[in-house]
């Protein structure tokens, strides 16, 4: 079979939150997302250096820089959804004070902002099956103001997405 990723996720506010399940293969898969309409999907294993954006490459364990990630790029369904956004990620690990926690980096792109919006996550790391809880944001460049009055540095979907 397809290598792939399978995520529950659980969101508070009352938003449901699909399950999302990622081929490993590199193609394009269109789906229509609870919260972020139309979009295509594609997700694959990666080597650090293969990487186009720098951002993406930066800080990885050494196992990560051996062995690759997870890379994907998320965009929107522009002739559905109305929406021009484009997001490229990455997961992997990195070391933290000693501490080893899995990661994600993200480059939203959009033409609704003059600048890209970088963010990094670090979670928890509680074996194959169990990353926990989101720990904590280290960087989120933001500017303006969010489409729904939530500020200038709103990081929510929403104001990210501008949905």
């Amino acid at each position: 079979g397809v290598e792939h990723i399978d995520v529950k996720q659980t969101l508070s506010g009352g938003f449901k939150a699909p399950a999302d399940i990622q081929l490993l293969n590199g193609e394009e898969s269109p789906r229509n997302h609870d919260l972020l309409g139309h979009l295509i999907a594609k997700s694959w294993r990666s080597k650090v250096d293969d990487l186009d954006i720098d951002f993406l490459k930066e800080g990885w364990s050494e196992d990560i820089l051996e062995d690759g990630l997870i890379a994907r790029v998320v965009k929107s369904d522009t002739a559905k959804s109305g929406k021009d956004w484009v997001v490229n990620e990455v997961w992997g690990f990195v070391v933290i004070d000693g501490v080893r926690r899995f990661a994600r980096r993200y480059k939203f792109t959009t033409k609704n902002r003059s600048e890209p919006i970088y963010v990094k996550l670090y979670y928890d790391y509680g074996g194959y099956l169990a990353f926990s809880y989101f720990l904590m944001l280290t960087e989120l460049s933001l500017s303006g103001v969010s489409p729904h009055g939530h500020g200038s540095n709103c990081a929510c979907t929403m104001c990210i997405m501008n949905v």
